[in-house]
Parts: C-alpha cells; structure tokens; sequence
C-alpha cells in the first residue's frame, strides 16, 4: 500500500534565502519516500511551476501548484499618501483547477503591481474576487489566523482574547467554504504546540477540516544546518547570532 500523505506546503531555492530545496530533487525525494503527489507553495512567486510540473511529471509525481501568499488589510492601488500596513499575513492557496491557476496568475500579478510593499501582497476583499477554483489553509504561525491572536511565551499558550483570530478563520471559511482547511504541524517549536490546540479546538467548534502539512524549507533532516546557514544570511547574522536568537527561528521537522 502506498503512502496516502502528501505534502502541500513546501518550499524550494525559489522562496530566496528560506528554502533550499531544489526543483529537481523535489520528486525524487517524495517518491523515495512512498508518496504519489507533492505541492510547491513558494512564498509570493510561481517562478519555480514550469520546473516543478515538468519533473514532477518526469519522476511519475502528481504536480500541485500553489504559493504561500501575503494577505493585507490595505487596499490595492493606494497613493504614496496612504500609511501602509506592513503585516503580510501568510496564507497558502492551492490551484484546484485551470480556473484556480487563472486565478492565481491573476492575484499574484495584481499584488506585485498594485499592492507591493516588501512583498507582493493581496488585499483579503481583492481574495473575495479571485477564489474560485482555490484551495486555502491557515499556513504556518506566521499566518494570518496566527498573527491576530498572541504567544504568550511565560505559559506556553496561543492567546486569542478578543476572538481575532477565530474572526479571521471564520473570514476564509465564509470566502472559500469547505475549501478552507486549518494547517497543523508537528515542529519542535512551543509556538507551534501552543497553535495546533487553538486549531484543533477551532476545528471541533466550527467544523472547519484540519490539514497537517511539514512546512518543508529542506528536503532531508540532516539539511537543516544548511538551512541556517542561509537563515543567517537573511538577517545578515552570524551562525552563532541566529541560533542563540530567537528571529525567525526554525524548530525540527521542517524537510521532507
């Protein structure tokens, strides 16, 4: 019998300077590994598709297409004028169909021509727009539905006190329907623990599905130095620097 998970959140050479997978390997790897089918969710770009579609299709694997995208409060095609919001919200968005793919072109070219501010970004009413054929989760504890609510870090416990945070997965659930999936993850982060319990209390309450997904930024366990190596590099850190800190830290967990 074969392996029925399938990774739907993962990150190759093309998220720069946080995943280091690379395109070719990807396949190989997940067949390896007993699986029929493999997603490539990219922060904010599609640039890696063609690669990943042609490999996939070449190593026997089921090409799912998708990005890790930028969700915003601030509306699209704004002046210099207007204080933006740098909050960038991730998000992941899964193209179902020739329809979702239309529309992921389509929000990613907005975004990067009518809502760019550090990232490419989407405007949550624009999402409203351009949801058809889509596939939504809650992604990472950089996501959206996590950054409305609060880590505590002397408890250990995700706290949500003014319901933001169930507001705002109540919001995608309304846009994209049972389409809409809570992402759970097993990383050796409290955070991490701290936001699967909020989920899958979320879950039972408002009947939403629960997805688990690896967030994979390397594609083996031993790779993850490598991957530090490159974390440093983005925050402009040593080694030391970055894993005595706590920015933008990774836990265990996050490969293939």
């Amino acid at each position: 019998m074969g392996n029925d998970f399938c990774h739907l959140h993962c990150h190759s050479t093309y998220s720069l300077l946080d995943g280091i997978i690379k395109v070719a390997d990807l396949p190989g790897r997940v067949k390896d590994l007993g699986m029929s089918a493999c997603a490539l969710t990219d922060h904010g770009n599609l640039h890696g598709m063609l690669d990943f579609y042609k490999e996939c299709k070449k190593g026997g694997i089921k090409p799912i297409i998708g990005i890790e995208c930028y969700i915003t409060v601030d509306p699209d095609g704004v002046d210099e004028d207007y204080k933006k919001t740098r909050d960038n919200h991730h998000c992941i968005l899964i193209a179902q169909s020739n329809e979702g793919l239309s529309n992921l072109f389509w929000l990613l070219t907005n975004g990067n021509l009518n809502n760019f501010y550090y990232k490419p970004r989407i405007n949550i009413e624009t999402l409203k727009t351009r949801s058809n054929g889509l596939i939504c989760t809650s992604a990472c504890v950089g996501g959206l539905v996590a950054q409305q609510g609060t880590f505590d870090s002397e408890k250990k416990v995700f706290l949500d006190p003014e319901a933001k945070a169930y507001r705002a997965a109540k919001d995608l659930q309304e846009v994209f329907g049972n389409k809409f999936y809570l992402e759970i993850q097993d990383q050796d982060m409290w955070e991490q623990t701290a936001f699967n319990k909020f989920l899958l209390d979320l879950s039972k309450k408002e009947k939403i599905p629960l997805v688990i997904t690896a967030d994979a930024h390397y594609l083996k366990e031993e790779d993850k130095g490598t991957h530090a190596m490159i974390m440093a590099q983005q925050l402009k850190k040593t080694i030391h620097e970055y894993e005595s800190g706590s920015e933008m830290k990774y836990g265990g967990g996050f490969y293939i």
